[in-house]
């Protein structure tokens, strides 16, 4: 620990010999299509471990299988047909899953993840996407207006 103090940057914490690159190289597991999705889920909430307040982001998500009910959508892209979890191993030992939330908290949007895992590792490269927004209460409205207008 001596030489980890003496040797760091003023800008970083100092780094044990022998600690990982990243904390994901540290979890093993037995490469099955639930071991990756518990990564994921773990990847994320390891990294907001310890944050309050404006700070958490993943602490505001909710998995989801359908679209919430709750409100009208903006999609960004075509809807999804089928949010169900999805995990694919390649026969190469690589992974891919795809999974969607919908973040609880503003802004409020529904968002897909997809991650991909190299063969030897739980360390994936991930994108989070954000694929629909809520429609604002009044522009719900008026579309319902205009909706039962031209019904008339």
């Amino acid at each position: 620990m001596e030489n980890a103090i003496a040797n760091q940057e003023a800008s970083q914490p100092p780094r044990p010999e022998g600690a990982v690159d990243h904390f994901m190289e540290a979890v093993g597991g037995d490469r099955s299509a639930a071991s990756f999705m518990v990564a994921s889920l773990l990847h994320r909430e390891l990294e907001e471990f310890g944050a309050t307040g404006q700070h958490c982001s993943w602490h505001h998500h909710q998995l989801i299988d359908a679209v919430p009910m709750q409100a009208e959508w903006q999609w960004r892209q075509q809807q999804p047909t089928d949010m169900a979890p999805k995990v694919k191993i390649m026969p190469d030992g690589q992974a891919a899953i795809e999974f969607f939330t919908c973040r609880d908290m503003p802004p409020i949007a529904l968002f897909r993840h997809m991650e991909l895992y190299p063969a030897e590792t739980y360390v994936s490269k991930s994108q989070n996407q954000v694929i629909a927004t809520p429609i604002r209460s009044e522009a719900v409205a008026q579309a319902k207006v205009r909706r039962s207008q031209r019904e008339e």
